[in-house]
C-alpha cells in the first residue's frame, strides 16, 4: 500500500499539470475579459462625464443666445408698437388742429376744443412711449434701427409743433415724407428680425389725383 503512494502522487501530479495546461487559455481569456470589462466601464463613465460637461456648456451658450435674441425681438416690437401709436397720434392731431374753427356753432367749437385737448394729451403720451422705446433700441441694438427711429421722431415732433403753432400744414407732401421715414423704421426692424426681402416694402402714394400737390389734409 505504501509502495503505491509514490505512483499515486506521480499520477496526481501529471493529471494536475494536464488540467492546468488545458484550462490555461480559458482562464487567461476570462481574466482578460474581466479586465477589459472593468476598463470599458471606467471609460464609459469618464466619457459620460465629459459629455455632460460639454452638454451643459452648449446649453448655457444656446440659452444665452436665445435670451439675447428674445431681448432684441422685444425691443424691436416695442419700437414698432410705439411707432404705430405715434403715427396715429399725428393723424389725430392734424385732424383736430387743421379743422378751422370759423363758421362753427358754439357747440361745435366746444367739441373741437375738447378734441384738441385730447389730441395734445394723446400726442404727449405717444411721444413719451416712443422715446422710451427708442432709448431701449439705442441700448440693445443701436445701428440702422436706432437711426431710422430717430429720424422719424424728429420729423413727427416738428410736424406736431408746426401744426399746433399754425406754421405747418399736414398736406400730401408732408404725409409722404413721414410715411417714407415710417417705412425706413419698418425696414430696419425687419432686418433686425431676419425677415427675408426686408426692403420690399412699398410707400403709399398720398397724393390724390383730384387734389393738388399742395392740397391740405
Amino acid at each position: 500500500m505504501d509502495a503505491l503512494n509514490p505512483l499515486g502522487y506521480l499520477v496526481s501530479f501529471v493529471l494536475g499539470c494536464f488540467v492546468a495546461y488545458v484550462c490555461k487559455p480559458f482562464l487567461g481569456s476570462y481574466s482578460a475579459r474581466k479586465g477589459e470589462n472593468l476598463a470599458t466601464k471606467e471609460d464609459i463613465a469618464e466619457l459620460t462625464r465629459i459629455a455632460e460637461v460639454i452638454k451643459g456648456e452648449i446649453s448655457d451658450n444656446v440659452w444665452d443666445r436665445q435670451r439675447q435674441w428674445e431681448l432684441r425681438r422685444d425691443v424691436v416690437f416695442g419700437v414698432i408698437r410705439s411707432l404705430a401709436d405715434l403715427d396715429g397720434a399725428v393723424n389725430e392731431f392734424s385732424n383736430a388742429f387743421l379743422t378751422p374753427p370759423g363758421n362753427l356753432t358754439e357747440e361745435a367749437q366746444l367739441y373741437l376744443k375738447s378734441k384738441r385737448v385730447e389730441a395734445v394729451q394723446l400726442s404727449r403720451l405717444c411721444t413719451s412711449a416712443y422715446q422710451r422705446a427708442h432709448t431701449l433700441a439705442d441700448l440693445a441694438i443701436h445701428g440702422a434701427l436706432s437711426r431710422a427711429a430717430s429720424a422719424y421722431f424728429q420729423c413727427a415732433a416738428n410736424r406736431l409743433k408746426g401744426i399746433q403753432n399754425g406754421t405747418a400744414q399736414y398736406n400730401s407732401d408732408a404725409r409722404l415724407e413721414l410715411a417714407k421715414l415710417h417705412n425706413a423704421v419698418i425696414i430696419a426692424a425687419r432686418k433686425e428680425l431676419g425677415v427675408s426681402e426686408a426692403d420690399n416694402l412699398p410707400v403709399l402714394d398720398y397724393k390724390s389725383p383730384s387734389a393738388g400737390d399742395d392740397a391740405d389734409y
